[in-house]
């Protein structure tokens, strides 16, 4: 039978961001919630230690669909096999909207539970749980210029826009871009919409 989690809490966006950095021992950054025998506790009657627990767990999620996604992008700029890079984005968007517990799944070894999650994926996650990264995406993120995927970070510049940038154009760097962009270089370009130039001037 596949376990279910609660929701995380609202407070997992904001106040509790940083908590990835103890997830392996939270206890540690909150001694008095973990070891009290009274467990204090939210509005909804919910121990503020289970609150923090549901953030850690929703936090792994996020984390390893954000690495798939990116490996997906960085695929994409390299042109690599559409087929992987779809698999590496589904997988990223059903650990989103994952319901079962993540971190039963990788003890279990059930990871295949999860649609689009296959062995080489499973690998990928196990290790990540092991030694809080992808070696295969810092091996990736080295053979891709560092500046593209700075340029990534701008809204409406995707994969295939920077690809063409670096391609046609040679930029190789956010600066080089927005020079472009307000000399009205860019217009016309596919994947360049007017909205974008406005976010490349605005850096």
């Amino acid at each position: 039978m596949n376990q279910k989690t609660e929701a995380p809490p609202k407070i997992c966006q904001t106040n509790f961001f940083f908590l990835h950095k103890y997830s392996e021992k939270p206890s540690w950054f909150f001694p008095s919630l973990f070891n009290s025998v009274s467990q204090p506790k939210n509005s909804l009657g919910r121990p503020w230690k289970r609150d923090i627990i549901l953030c850690i767990e929703a936090m792994k999620n996020r984390e390893i669909a954000r690495i798939f996604n990116d490996i997906a992008d960085l695929l994409e700029i390299k042109d690599d096999n559409p087929f992987k890079i779809r698999a590496y984005r589904r997988a990223a968007m059903n650990l989103e909207a994952l319901t079962q517990d993540l971190d039963t799944l990788v003890k279990e070894d059930n990871l295949n539970q999860i649609p689009g999650i296959g062995k080489d994926l499973a690998e990928k996650i196990k290790e990540y749980y092991k030694t809080g990264k992808i070696q295969g995406y810092e091996d990736l993120k080295k053979e891709v210029p560092s500046a593209l995927l700075e340029m990534m970070k701008i809204p409406g510049v995707g994969p295939k826009t920077v690809k063409l940038l670096y391609e046609k154009l040679n930029v190789k760097s956010v600066e080089e871009l927005e020079k472009l962009a307000k000399a009205g270089k860019l217009k016309g370009l596919p994947g360049i919409q007017s909205k974008t130039e406005e976010n490349i001037i605005k850096g």
